[in-house]
């Protein structure tokens, strides 16, 4: 099973707790990996879990390597959606499945995906993006100017 854009580790662990033979996860950013394998060791010491740091839209699997491909609130954030999902397809084995679900979508009350630092609704739509990311900043180094650079990429319904 893999797990795509797993965060810090919180489903990966469920899934090997649930009855999973292996589950790897996967994740473009490294602190997340850290802390998913700190709450992996925690949970499902010896489980069998693995995670690397990845880019959904270049998987380093083989053809046809997973029955489930799980993405969860992961679809939003990707800047090639489509391409992602054709490479997930591309490592499913026959007659697998892939699990897809979206989180806040761009015209949504929390759309802009702000809500852990600054719990305004639709406060994306409302105020100056410079306005919002300089605030966002306050919480997060990573110099990120646009919605973009956040990992925000505005996916609309259509």
């Amino acid at each position: 099973m893999l797990n795509l854009g797993c965060g810090p580790g919180g489903e990966t662990a469920g899934f090997a707790q649930d009855g999973a033979a292996a589950v790897f996860g996967i994740d473009i950013e490294g602190s997340r990996l850290k802390a998913a394998a700190r709450f992996a060791a925690k949970t499902v010491p010896g489980g069998p879990i693995m995670f690397a740091r990845g880019d959904g839209n270049r998987l380093p699997f083989r053809d046809g390597t997973f029955d489930i491909v799980t993405m969860r609130d992961v679809m939003e954030h990707l800047e090639r959606p489509l391409d992602a999902l054709l490479e997930a397809r591309r490592v499913l084995a026959p007659g697998g499945r892939i699990h897809l679900s979206f989180g806040p979508l761009w015209y949504s009350p929390w759309g802009g995906h702000m809500f852990t630092f600054i719990y305004i609704p639709w406060l994306h739509l409302l105020a100056p993006q410079r306005t919002v990311l300089g605030a966002r900043s306050f919480f997060r180094s990573d110099g990120a100017r646009t919605y973009e650079q956040a990992g925000v990429f505005k996916m609309t319904v259509g």
